[in-house]
């Protein structure tokens, strides 16, 4: 099986002057590194919503970190239609839910929400669920 760091290796190594017929089982560089045609990726559309639910708050959406370098533990919830969902949460989460690893994917997560200056917050979470992956980090 090709995969495909042996095509850009195959073509980094021609690009630089070392001619080489096969790299790893390919002759054939990377689609569109050679100037061709290739196929663009898309993302697969998803639904985004946020649902109030007494003191829980299940809610879908992208997640992202803070954009201020000061907020190491704020992550956010984009959400279609409306402002991010503010998301704190303490180590214990960010580790036993492995967080980082969703930020930039479209997850459903749930947990404990508090209001802070008018606006929900989720502080401790119960679930999460990647929407398109086979992620299945802790759940307590």
């Amino acid at each position: 099986m090709v995969k495909p760091a042996d095509s850009l290796s195959s073509f980094s190594t021609n690009d630089f002057g070392v001619e080489l017929e096969e790299f790893g089982g390919t002759s054939e560089p990377l689609p569109g590194l050679d100037g061709g045609a290739y196929e663009e990726y898309t993302e697969r559309p998803f639904e985004s919503w946020v649902k109030t639910d007494g003191s829980k708050m299940p809610v879908q959406g992208r997640l992202r970190m803070s954009d201020n370098l000061d907020e190491a533990k704020v992550f956010y919830m984009d959400v279609a239609g409306r402002d991010a969902v503010r998301v704190e949460i303490q180590f214990r989460d960010f580790h036993d839910f492995n967080f980082p690893y969703h930020v930039g994917t479209p997850i459903r997560l749930t947990g404990s929400v508090a209001e802070r200056d008018g606006r929900p917050v989720l502080n401790k979470i119960s679930e999460l669920v990647s929407v398109f992956g086979k992620s299945k980090p802790n759940k307590r």
